[in-house]
């Protein structure tokens, strides 16, 4: 390890925080490769001298961000969890710096799909920040917009568009509010109404946030593509199938060159572009893309991401059952629907949707009774999840109605 020469410390100091503003220009810009590559640099350089504790939490903290930032999920976990140490050492418990760091920590843990993990340590920060920073805090934002992802993430919708109305109302009393923010918490109560089923209000909401991130931001910017992404995925709930094809594919080729080929985020887009092409009966295409998807998840450490993962295995089941192979089908379905249940719960959306499916797949072996039966289940639980109006609601309805009107021949040779 080398020693900083005499006189040299202060100088240094600036040139860290002077990469930190730098680091927000090209945050805001859209420049996440270049920001990561200089706060690892940073990063690296500074682990070389020893007992200079401060520089290394500062440039493990912004190197962790932007790990964070563009999928590099097992290093940001790693060096969140350094950061977290240093500022432990460093300050108390209700300091700024550990309550950033752990916050930090908690967002890793919940884009890498550990929401336990996740929700346990917002609540704890959420806890600390009560009664000793303002509601209307930068920090307390922060952590109130990760609970309400957190909330979302586990189906908990109702307590999410909660947390997601706090978070905005205290944005709203915020004069100088960075419109980076501004967009950023807006949108996640814009995703809470998209997945509540209140497709009309999610738009007027992405609408509003499409208008924000214009003024600031260039079109290719991550942030503005995911909010097209969301636009795009109620286009196809409304069945403009063509319309979110063109969109989901151009936002999968903008974010490959902004963010790369194997980010979450451009895997999520191409898996709605096959998504599609399996409702389009595309099926070779669609599942030679669903395999890259999955073998890239592999190659980058993003099979923790388990909701993920299970959907674009769900799509993999559904070309099976356009192939006519129903009783693999049905196998398979079962098999998600166990490892859903366990992992997401009984009731969460995805964990419904794959029981749906295998409702449906009773039906197409023969097995009428037992998809009735499997169906009322599932509108049930969506009555209780959703309540009456949401389309899934409906969607399960419409079904029952249709497997009530058949007995004996197997509904799909009618």
């Amino acid at each position: 390890m080398d020693r900083l020469p005499e006189g040299c410390v202060e100088l240094l100091g600036t040139v860290a925080h002077i990469n930190a503003w730098f680091c927000e220009y090209l945050r805001v810009s859209g420049q996440y490769a270049v920001a990561l590559d200089v706060t690892e640099a940073a990063y690296i350089r500074a682990k070389r001298f020893d007992g200079q504790v401060w520089l290394h939490f500062r440039t493990g903290y912004t190197f962790a961000d932007w790990a964070w930032r563009t999928s590099r999920l097992e290093e940001a976990e790693e060096v969140s969890h350094e950061v977290c140490e240093i500022a432990a050492l460093l300050h108390k418990p209700q300091s700024f710096s550990v309550l950033a760091s752990e916050s930090l920590l908690a967002a890793v843990y919940i884009e890498r799909g550990n929401f336990r993990m996740g929700e346990k340590l917002i609540r704890e920060i959420i806890t600390r920040l009560d009664g000793r920073w303002p509601l209307s805090h930068p920090l307390s934002i922060q952590a109130h917009h990760h609970f309400a992802t957190v909330l979302r993430e586990q189906g908990l919708l109702e307590d999410a568009e909660e947390e997601a109305r706090l978070v905005v109302s205290q944005c709203e009393q915020m004069p100088d509010i960075p419109p980076y923010t501004e967009a950023v918490v807006r949108h996640e109560l814009g995703v809470i109404l998209w997945h509540r089923g209140r497709l009309d209000e999610a738009l007027n909401v992405f609408d509003g946030v499409m208008r924000i991130q214009r003024k600031v931001m260039p079109r290719w910017h991550p942030s503005v593509l995911v909010t097209r992404f969301d636009v795009a995925s109620i286009n196809r709930i409304q069945g403009n199938l063509f319309k979110a094809f063109l969109e989901f594919k151009e936002i999968s080729l903008m974010e490959a060159d902004a963010l790369g080929e194997s980010h979450y985020a451009t895997l999520q887009s191409k898996h709605n572009v096959a998504q599609i092409l399996v409702q389009l009966k595309r099926l070779d295409e669609a599942e030679l893309l669903l395999m890259e998807i999955m073998t890239a998840r592999e190659e980058c450490g993003l099979e923790t991401r388990h909701e993920d993962v299970l959907a674009t295995r769900h799509e993999l089941v559904h070309i099976k059952s356009q192939r006519g192979q129903h009783v693999a089908a049905l196998r398979d379905w079962k098999e998600i629907l166990a490892e859903e249940r366990e992992y997401l719960g009984v009731e969460h959306p995805s964990t419904l949707r794959t029981h749906f499916n295998w409702a449906i797949g009773w039906a197409q072996a023969g097995q009428l009774a037992v998809a009735r039966s499997e169906m009322r289940r599932v509108l049930l639980a969506r009555r209780r999840t959703f309540g009456d109006r949401h389309h899934e609601t409906q969607e399960a309805r419409k079904a029952l109605e249709q497997l009530s009107k058949f007995s004996g021949v197997p509904w799909w040779r009618r």
